[in-house]
């Protein structure tokens, strides 16, 4: 995260988005401390959630959805130690997708499926072999460059859609 505040430093991250590789107290407890990083991040099924009363697996509270249905829970839930609002859909391959976030709930699911353009750039941009051998910090550069010049700010999340001009 040092290194994107580096290179885009007067920018604002409106949040975070991250798959379910990105999990756990010590990440979360880092997102989340001052000053805070709003996230987006998908959680397991199997990950337990809890109302303060009793936990259940997210699984089991989503069951109901059906394809293409969403749901926001209205209250928080706590999820290793922290108060997170979650969200859900239910995908066309049946399974469910869960997102965890500390804020904006109402647009998480939409705001986590920006991940996936992000994602998929990098996948080609890895296939071309156009970033691959080099340097990490200029890699970021390049990167960046690349992403300015096809125009992804929104899926990077800055909070004004736009990209920094640098020279």
């Amino acid at each position: 995260m040092e290194e994107i505040n580096t290179l885009f430093p007067e920018r604002k991250i409106a949040y975070l988005t991250a798959d379910r590789e990105f999990l756990g107290h010590d990440w979360f407890g880092y997102l989340l401390k001052q000053p805070m990083i709003p996230f987006r991040i998908r959680i397991r099924a199997s990950d337990c959630l809890s109302d303060g009363r009793r936990s259940l697996k997210a699984g089991i509270v989503f069951q109901h959805l059906k394809l293409q249905q969403t749901q926001i829970l209205p209250k928080r839930r706590r999820l290793w130690g922290y108060w997170l609002y979650v969200a859900a859909l239910r995908l066309e391959d049946n399974d469910l997708l869960v997102v965890v976030t500390p804020n904006s709930p109402s647009t998480a699911i939409t705001d986590y499926a920006a991940r996936w353009g992000i994602e998929t750039l990098c996948l080609h941009l890895q296939d071309s072999r156009l970033l691959f051998g080099i340097h990490p910090l200029y890699r970021l550069r390049t990167l960046e460059q690349t992403l300015r010049s096809i125009n992804y700010s929104s899926v990077l999340g800055f909070s004004d859609r736009s990209m920094v001009a640098r020279n």
